[in-house]
């Protein structure tokens, strides 16, 4: 697609942030189940384990109402939805299927699931807030810009809770305790 026009530039951006939050329904569900790990003894490790496999799925759930907005956007304005490759997103995703290939204590997953999923969350704020600048600018039907302030919204709740739990008194407890029993070589 060429990009003459602001209109045009909208659908471009628009297409990403689909592409995005598409791809991300599955990455999710795939990350929920990365983040299993049954065979922890560790109370506040499987308790950890437990509030972000917690914080994936409702992600999630949040991720494709998201999708469905977006699409609803799509229709209001004539136009269909396609999906894209999102180089940014698939660096994060691949970066953490290397991780996992390469990392053997499910302890240290959470931790580090969370960073990635942080960075996920600022992509997708960035992506919004600049779509949303750009629909500031044209003349477009009130429910799609609605649709992308929600979704925006949404995603600063979810970068606020990954966050929350990132921070918190848990994954602090479980740093210790992990640092304590593993010399770094």
């Amino acid at each position: 697609m060429n990009v003459e026009s602001l209109h045009d530039l909208f659908e471009v951006e628009l297409r990403k942030v689909y592409s995005a939050e598409s791809e991300l329904v599955d990455e999710l569900a795939v990350l929920a189940d990365d983040a299993a790990a049954d065979s922890l003894d560790d109370t506040r490790m499987r308790e950890v384990h437990e509030a972000f496999q917690d914080l994936v799925r409702t992600h999630r759930e949040e991720t494709e109402e998201h999708v469905q907005r977006l699409e609803d956007a799509f229709d209001a304005l004539d136009l269909r939805p396609e999906e894209r490759s999102i180089p940014a997103l698939e660096g994060l995703i691949k970066e953490k299927e290397l991780f996992n290939n390469v990392v053997l204590n499910d302890g240290v997953r959470p931790v580090y699931y969370l960073g990635v999923a942080r960075n996920v969350e600022q992509l997708e704020l960035t992506a919004y807030d600049r779509l949303l600048r750009i629909a500031a600018h044209l003349n477009l039907p009130q429910e799609v810009t609605e649709a992308l302030a929600a979704n925006r919204e949404a995603e600063a709740d979810a970068l606020r809770a990954i966050e929350s739990l990132a921070e918190g008194e848990d994954v602090e407890s479980l740093l210790e305790a992990m640092a304590g029993s593993q010399p770094l070589e």
